[in-house]
């Protein structure tokens, strides 16, 4: 019954037995269900329940501005992506329009030459990132690609993570496999756009911003070799199909890192 209909049926039996107590509906408001204590493992399971899925094709062209050993350099790219199977770029000069490298990498396998130089190199993902000091492997790259989490915790790590609530964002860090650190800096507001995430291993430091949803800033540690990237997308196009043309030129030399 509301809260009326109560209060005038006990009104109407306090009159009907005279002297006896009826007690009367209570007016005091229901108090509101208390909202949990944000945590850790509350803020990386709201993350991880965000994390849509595209198995869409997509092709992103773009510029980047390259830093490594005291140069910079600035490149075109045009990267293809087939969700969590392929990844395929092609580096070129934004002026001159000259073949730098093309790329191709699966999950077991990370093909590359250069026809400026003549060479090619081919080894795995992790081996790969592992000789340039990078702590990576094929999912983390689709990961910082498109704009997720590089890693996520496993519920004993998410108990034992750090929060930090800032007005905007929520930082996040948490130990991972192999004596490393994981940090990250998701927005507040869902669907929780990630901002910047940043792994520490013994093998070498990666961090990635994300200023706006064109750009990606990737800076890496490691010894004495630092490299910081800032891409800049110019174009994202999905389709359902997108070719991904790769063959390395017969009489190049393999290079091993």
């Amino acid at each position: 019954m509301s809260f009326i209909k109560n209060a005038a049926f006990g009104m109407g039996l306090l009159m009907a037995v005279g002297c006896k107590s009826i007690p009367l509906p209570s007016t005091d408001p229901t108090p509101p269900t208390p909202i949990p204590r944000m945590t850790a493992d509350i803020v990386w399971g709201l993350i991880s329940a965000a994390q849509a899925v595209d198995t869409t094709m997509l092709r992103t062209l773009g510029t980047a501005r390259a830093e490594m050993g005291g140069k910079s350099y600035t490149l075109r790219y045009d990267v293809r992506t087939a969700y969590d199977t392929l990844f395929w770029m092609d580096i070129s000069d934004p002026l001159l329009g000259i073949k730098v490298l093309r790329a191709q990498i699966k999950p077991d396998t990370a093909l590359a030459f250069s026809r400026l130089q003549q060479i090619w190199a081919g080894e795995s993902p992790q081996k790969l990132a592992s000789s340039v000091g990078i702590p990576f492997d094929f999912h983390m790259l689709f990961s910082l690609w498109y704009g997720r989490p590089l890693y996520i915790p496993t519920m004993e790590q998410r108990i034992h993570s750090s929060l930090d609530i800032q007005s905007d964002r929520w930082i996040l860090s948490s130990d991972v496999e192999g004596s490393g650190r994981f940090s990250i800096e998701v927005s507040t507001d869902f669907p929780y756009r990630v901002l910047s995430q940043r792994v520490e291993h013994p093998s070498g430091t990666v961090r990635v911003e994300y200023p706006n949803a064109s750009e990606i800033w990737i800076h890496t540690e490691s010894g004495s070799s630092p490299l910081k990237i800032e891409m800049q997308h110019n174009e994202q196009i999905r389709e359902k199909a997108l070719h991904f043309p790769f063959e390395i030129p017969s009489g190049f030399a393999r290079i091993r890192p």
